[in-house]
């Protein structure tokens, strides 16, 4: 079974000069994948790296990836796209990706209300 890649996370940019990454991630499970010792794959060619350290900051994931120690040793990793596997992800009974909720039919009292095409994920309540 070949593997898929979900887009969890963005690294923005360097976070002081002992080579933390500072990432965006809005992944609804970003917890399962950013912990010590996962692996994530980096940039278009999904480089595989394993994390070492993570912290938060404001709204930011701090992490710090194996054999990386110092700032002059990430600038490559800047603006890249941070990639996960979606069968490393360990979800429980009854958690789906919002993503694989699509094509399925909402039905309420037997009655069909039809089926979920999209998701807003605007913070909106309107």
């Amino acid at each position: 079974m070949m593997n898929e890649y979900l887009c969890v996370g963005y690294i923005t940019g360097a976070f002081g000069i002992k080579g933390e990454l500072k990432v965006k991630s809005d992944f609804e499970y970003s917890q399962l994948v950013f912990k010590p010792q996962e692996k994530i794959y980096l940039g278009p060619l999904r480089k595989e790296f394993t994390i070492r350290t993570i912290r938060y900051h404001k709204q930011f994931i701090l992490i710090t990836l194996n054999d990386y120690e110092d700032i002059n040793e990430i600038y490559d990793l800047v603006h890249q796209s941070i990639y996960y596997f979606k069968s490393d992800l360990k979800l429980k009974e009854n958690e789906y990706l919002t993503e694989d909720l699509i094509g399925f039919e909402i039905v309420e009292n037997n009655q069909s209300l039809g089926s979920v095409i999209d998701f807003d994920n605007s913070n909106s309540q309107n």
